[in-house]
């Protein structure tokens, strides 16, 4: 194999990896903005309808709750589409981009480099806080507004 095929190579893995990182970042980014949005409407459910009711299965749920809970789901889905698939893909470009940068016609180790930086191990908790902390926020969220009243100051 020549050494221009092999670098034309190595520059469409770098390409690649590039493309997962920004389906990564555009997925983060959407993703984070509804799961904030979402929790601020609960909020606002909240507040609005403090005795309003949906009856499911003889249970008196809150509008707020099922807006948490509906969120909660969004965030598992998102971890899920993000770790299981784009994270995966990822991390296989960035492992062909280490094995290629082995070759001494590669002069460039920037895959390598950036792995030493950032760990796959420590991305990978990285982005259980990313999910984690909003779940948690739910889960706060779900729990404080049974104990929480609302008082009108009229």
């Amino acid at each position: 194999m020549t050494t221009e095929l092999i670098i034309e190579q190595w520059k469409q893995v770098i390409t690649t990896q590039m493309h997962f990182n920004d389906m990564l970042m555009q997925l983060r980014a959407i993703g984070i903005s509804v799961i904030m949005a979402s929790y601020g409407g609960a909020a606002i459910a909240f507040v609005q309808y403090k005795n309003t009711f949906v009856c499911i299965s003889g249970k008196r749920i809150r509008p707020s709750t099922m807006v948490i809970l509906f969120t909660m789901l969004i965030i598992l889905a998102l971890f899920a589409l993000d770790y299981c698939y784009y994270f995966q893909m990822l991390l296989t470009a960035v492992e062909v981009g280490n094995q290629m940068e082995l070759n001494p016609a590669i002069l460039f180790d920037l895959t390598r480099q950036i792995s030493s930086d950032i760990s796959p191990s420590s991305a990978k908790y990285i982005l259980m806080f990313l999910y984690g902390a909003p779940f948690l926020v739910g889960i706060i969220l779900l729990v404080s507004q049974q104990f929480a009243t609302i008082e009108s100051s009229v």
